[in-house]
């Protein structure tokens, strides 16, 4: 697929819904997951990734970057919090970032294709703030300790003041 087509492809995550503590086998196609993409016109479906990451085949959110160049993975692998698994496409080298449990790419702006995400800190008492980080994973800045995308005002005047939205349940933020 060429890398324009990325934009309009849909990324799904194939497989049984499995969350933290839930069997799975990474031999068997019945109880693991893997990463396709679906073409926008043709719908022909491709396989992106498929493979374990740290022994794990279990993703709960996948994402695309703009240019199609990294697929961001939330893994459960903790019972309170999920660690972000981003994947060099196409060599599919993996950097891995716990404590992430949600990521969401900026999808318009001047800080297209960076992330934000929700990450377990602790604090004097354990947070889930949101990020404004590059690509990469590495954070520019603590945005707010707001817990919802959808209720968070702190995260709207920032989207807004930086140019940039996000997708969430699949409606566009701010």
């Amino acid at each position: 697929m060429p890398p324009a087509l990325f934009l309009l492809a849909t990324v799904l995550i194939r497989g049984p819904e499995l969350y933290y503590g839930d069997p799975f086998n990474c031999a068997n196609p019945a109880s693991k997951n893997w990463i396709v993409t679906i073409h926008p016109t043709t719908k022909a479906e491709t396989v992106i990734f498929d493979q374990p990451i740290d022994g794990f085949c279990v993703f709960r959110q996948a994402q695309l970057s703009p240019d199609g160049s990294k697929l961001y993975l939330s893994i459960p692998t903790y019972a309170t919090a999920n660690t972000l698994a981003i994947v060099q496409l196409p060599a599919k080298t993996i950097t891995q970032i716990p404590g992430v449990n949600f990521v969401y790419i900026i999808e318009t702006g001047p800080h297209r294709g960076d992330l934000i995400y929700q990450k377990r800190v602790l604090k004097s008492v354990v947070t889930d703030p949101f990020f404004h980080a590059h690509p990469n994973g590495q954070p520019i800045r603590e945005i707010s300790e707001e817990q919802d995308p959808d209720r968070a005002p702190i995260l709207a005047k920032y989207l807004r003041r930086i140019g940039g939205t996000i997708t969430f349940d699949g409606r566009k933020l701010p």
